[in-house]
């Protein structure tokens, strides 16, 4: 897992975390989030991100999974926005032998799910 982007990331201690239960694997759900992200966090539908960003939710962040290209793959950026301003919490950028040639460069759903790195890596 390469690093966090976290100029705003000391912020997220005080704010709920959306996350969309889409991003969830078979194997990682809440119970995993919470060993591995100390702070608030809900698992939620994407609509409800969506009405959050929408009225502005004060003390609140949201996760995506940003697709980027390379080459002719796509490897997805966890990013974390606030849903106020849309400020840039935090992302999380692959390592170098991350990048190449594993998973995160495929289409599959399952290389957009989140792991136990990038929920370490979100507030660190």
């Amino acid at each position: 897992m390469g690093k966090s982007i976290f100029y705003n990331a000391p912020k997220l201690k005080e704010m709920d975390l959306m996350i969309s239960e889409s991003f969830m694997g078979d194997n990682f759900g809440l119970e995993e989030i919470k060993k591995h992200y100390p702070y608030n966090v809900t698992l939620c539908k994407k609509e409800d991100i969506d009405e959050a960003i929408r009225s502005k939710k004060e003390n609140t962040a949201y996760l995506v999974m940003q697709p980027c290209t390379i080459r002719n793959g796509v490897f997805y950026v966890p990013t974390v926005f606030d849903a106020v301003n849309t400020t840039l919490m935090s992302a999380v950028i692959p390592s170098k032998d991350t990048l190449a040639p594993n998973a995160y460069l495929s289409t599959k759903k399952s290389y957009q799910n989140l792991n136990s790195d990038t929920m370490d890596a979100i507030h660190n």
